[in-house]
């Protein structure tokens, strides 16, 4: 027998062959075997093994005895695989079901931070080498909506596809030099553009609306987490002090606090200014950080100032950690339109004629 034959034969033309030769010559049926089983699905080689049982010999031990160390059937094989396919998929999805926190929790957590917003100050705000660290986000936050892509929402997605659609409209009107301000979670959506007709199905059937755009002021309060802002924080006015005293040591920030509780009455000293910096820093090198967080400062105020009653922070909060600054635009900005609305309407009640009982 030719070894083409048996390549181009059907399983069950094989299983024919090989129990025909066994039945002939028993030694040459299961050289074929050896030599042929590793190409064989796991289901084919259970069958073409059944062939052995014909002139079984004790030629064939050494053969079976390393198929059942090796092979260990393959259909069992497969079928464990199938098992631990399913429960890692289950096991995924019970984590992201569980998981209702701030994804960047998770990349906190590997490397020693209570929650992802103390992360990201350290890691990001306080930073003092920015090289590359656009990119750095970027595979961050890919990985984790590759982990959880529960967290992106069908709103999410819809905006994502909107901001496609306007890089677009950018890129056909020549411009080459774009810069997108969005939040990090959005920018692996944006890196590369799926196709035009994947973008207009998502949008497709949304309800159109006419809208006024304009500039507003914007406030600390309101860029604040509690005003109800979902990208809020919960300090802008430490990020404020970050942002313009990149250099500082602490000093700034901690000789704010201090003139606040002397506008009201406190006796608060240059020393206890000097030794709060000093705690605040120390308790920072005791947690392997490179600088003080807003954490580290509060709980010297605390301790320094307040003599361990941080009833004190809620003296300065509102005035320092949120902070009360309030933007400003130009003039020829066009107003906001629910005012546009007030006016409009006000004016035309000046213009109604009044009634017997006063105005409509």
């Amino acid at each position: 027998m030719g070894k083409e034959p048996w390549e181009t034969a059907p399983h069950a033309e094989r299983k024919r062959m090989l129990c025909n030769l066994r039945k002939t010559d028993a030694r040459q049926g299961l050289a074929l075997l050896q030599t042929e089983l590793k190409n064989e699905t796991a289901a084919h080689r259970n069958e073409l093994i059944q062939c052995l049982s014909i002139n079984l010999s004790k030629d064939d031990e050494p053969f079976l005895q390393e198929i059942m160390r090796s092979d260990r059937s393959g259909t069992v094989k497969e079928t464990e695989t199938e098992e631990e396919e399913t429960q890692e998929a289950e096991e995924e999805t019970a984590i992201q079901e569980s998981f209702t926190g701030d994804p960047f929790d998770y990349l906190a957590e590997a490397a020693g931070y209570t929650d992802g917003e103390s992360w990201w100050e350290m890691n990001i705000e306080q930073r003092k080498d920015n090289t590359e660290i656009f990119q750095a986000v970027k595979e961050a936050v890919t990985a984790l909506r590759e982990t959880l892509p529960k967290k992106t929402s069908r709103l999410d997605l819809l905006r994502e596809a909107w901001m496609r659609k306007m890089l677009r409209t950018a890129q056909k009107e020549n411009f080459s030099n774009i810069a997108v301000v969005c939040g990090a979670w959005h920018v692996p959506a944006l890196e590369t553009l799926p196709k035009v007709k994947e973008d207009n199905e998502l949008l497709k059937g949304l309800e159109k609306v006419k809208i006024d755009c304009t500039w507003i002021t914007w406030t600390y309060d309101r860029l604040s987490l509690r005003s109800g802002y979902g990208a809020g924080i919960s300090s802008p006015g430490w990020y404020h002090y970050l942002w313009h005293h990149p250099e500082d040591d602490g000093t700034v920030w901690v000789s704010q606090a201090a003139q606040l509780f002397r506008e009201k009455g406190m006796d608060i000293s240059v020393a206890h200014v000097i030794e709060t910096v000093r705690l605040a820093r120390m308790t920072a090198a005791l947690r392997n950080m490179p600088a003080p967080s807003l954490a580290e400062f509060n709980e010297a105020i605390t301790t320094v100032m307040g003599f361990g009653d941080d009833i004190l922070l809620q003296l300065i909060k509102e005035s320092l950690i949120i902070n009360n600054r309030l933007g400003q635009v130009l003039d020829g900005v066009p107003k906001v339109p629910l005012l546009t609305d007030v006016e409009r309407t006000g004016l035309l009640l000046a213009q109604s004629k009044p009634l017997a009982g006063g105005y409509p």
